[in-house]
């Protein structure tokens, strides 16, 4: 059964990853045509460098997944080793983002200069993450957080609670 499970999250991942290539290879096409047949910018060139650096790094991000999702060999140890790249949590996901986000910049920015703005998503939501998994940390060295609230120098204690369940106080059930 294993065998036949490896098989089909790889063949689901061929064709994931072709769908993938077909929408890069669309993004970089259109955007490389535009450019030239109506802007007649020049291949060479300052106003280039933002295309020809996107068109990289999706590039090197489709690589990352090709491996990620079984790099398209038929062994079994790399069916095995494969991620489902139709599984909806881990780093490939996050790649996946980067480059739609990527992708969808490049072709924006044939209407305005402004889209590469959107770029900032990607650092602002790894800062976003990475401030999540650190602030933890930092409550629990410096104690802030912990739901005790402190109480201020030369207070009197606070009385005992009572649970308000009659006389047993601990709220079990009642002799008869």
């Amino acid at each position: 059964m294993a065998n036949s499970s490896a098989k089909r999250i790889a063949h689901a991942n061929r064709a994931f990853l072709r769908a993938l290539l077909y929408a890069k290879a669309a993004a970089d096409s259109i955007t490389v045509l535009v450019l030239l047949a109506v802007c007649g910018y020049p291949v060479i060139g300052w106003s280039w460098w933002p295309y020809y650096t996107t068109m990289v790094a999706t590039a090197v991000l489709y690589r990352m997944v090709h491996g990620m999702g079984g790099g398209g060999v038929l062994t079994q140890a790399a069916n095995d080793a494969a991620v489902d790249l139709a599984a909806g949590a881990g780093l490939h996901q996050y790649v996946l983002d980067v480059m739609y986000v990527i992708m969808g910049a490049q072709v924006l920015s044939l209407v305005s200069v402004w889209a590469w703005g959107i770029l900032l998503v990607i650092p602002a939501y790894a800062a976003y993450r990475v401030f999540g998994l650190v602030r933890p940390l930092v409550q629990g060295l410096t104690g802030a957080g912990s739901g005790v609230p402190s109480m201020p120098a030369g207070a009197p204690a606070p009385a005992a609670a009572t649970t308000g369940r009659g006389r047993g106080g601990a709220g079990g059930a009642r002799k008869r």
